[in-house]
């Protein structure tokens, strides 16, 4: 009797760890999510706060719809868009990890509010408004396809669209491009983008010093029981090593989050016309914070070139 009593409990206490795992890595519970002006003392954008919050207030009060799809397994997916010429060429972003629009866009917003270029900015699953888990790109590369649908469907069938993210955000607009986009998308701006959601998955288990085996395993199995997510489906390597439309590669020196090795990796594997900028002394997500006139220099020259 005992013996079974045992079993059950290991059982348990299994299914339970398996559990906390998916919980810890894929969920995103709307408490948790940040508020746009809550910018922590240890957070990555704290050394531009000051300028950073301006920008924010900034994008508050410039005149923006909140607009709103759904995904093709049914989660509502919100989106901030900001239209600053009806015909113009249109920048669909997304922010990264536990991230928000407003923090990891602000480079790509400034540009398109300078510039004239619209800008649709995602709040992507499991953030901000947006329903779902965090799946570290795999489904998120469906959000991206859904919004250009939305995007061609509200400004027409000839709106030209430039794809643009930061972080997941980038992973996840590369991995979209396996999905027969339309040739409205006629380039791409990835910023500190990491190269596999399994390579990421697995850096990070390491910097808890924890050992790839058997913690990967118990990731990616909670990962499929709970999310029914296969994390190595896809990977932005794969993408890009197919892709046909022009790709930027951005990265800073000193990104400790994604190592700028991944994003050297995704040049070299690239099968398009490519062009990558890396920036100096800057962090993860940074880079537009770090250095805008050389962000805004490269990034408009790219777009410029790209819509062609």
């Amino acid at each position: 009797m005992i013996i079974p009593i045992l079993l059950i409990a290991l059982f348990i206490l299994f299914f339970a760890t398996l559990f906390g795992f998916y919980f810890f890595a894929f969920c995103h519970p709307k408490h948790a999510r940040p508020k746009p002006k809550e910018i922590p003392p240890d957070s990555i954008y704290n050394p531009y706060r000051e300028h950073l919050l301006t920008w924010i207030e900034d994008m508050e009060t410039t005149p923006n719809e909140l607009v709103q799809t759904k995904a093709f397994d049914g989660k509502k997916l919100f989106a901030h868009l900001y239209v600053f010429s009806p015909d113009a060429p249109l920048v669909i972003f997304s922010h990264g990890y536990h991230g928000i629009y407003c923090r990891d866009g602000y480079g790509m917003y400034r540009v398109c509010k300078k510039h004239g270029y619209n800008i649709l900015m995602m709040d992507a699953r499991a953030h901000g408004q947006s329903t779902g888990d965090i799946t570290f790109g795999i489904r998120e590369r469906h959000d991206f396809k859904t919004w250009v649908d939305y995007s061609i469907n509200h400004f027409g069938p000839d709106v030209k669209i430039i794809l643009a993210g930061v972080s997941m955000g980038a992973a996840s607009m590369m991995m979209s491009t396996t999905l027969n986009l339309p040739a409205n998308v006629k380039g791409l701006v990835e910023d500190c983008g990491y190269s596999e959601p399994a390579a990421i998955i697995k850096k990070t288990i390491l910097e808890m010093h924890l050992p790839l085996n058997p913690f990967y395993g118990i990731v990616k199995l909670s990962a499929k029981i709970f999310g029914g997510i296969d994390l190595e489906e896809t990977s932005a390597l794969e993408a890009v090593s197919k892709l046909q439309i022009p790709l930027m590669l951005i990265h800073g020196d000193k990104d400790h989050v994604v190592p700028p090795p991944m994003c050297k990796e995704l040049y070299e594997c690239c099968s398009s016309k490519k062009k990558m900028v890396t920036f100096e002394h800057a962090t993860h997500a940074n880079n537009a914070l770090s250095d805008f006139d050389l962000y805004e220099k490269e990034v408009l020259q790219f777009i410029k070139e790209a819509l062609a």
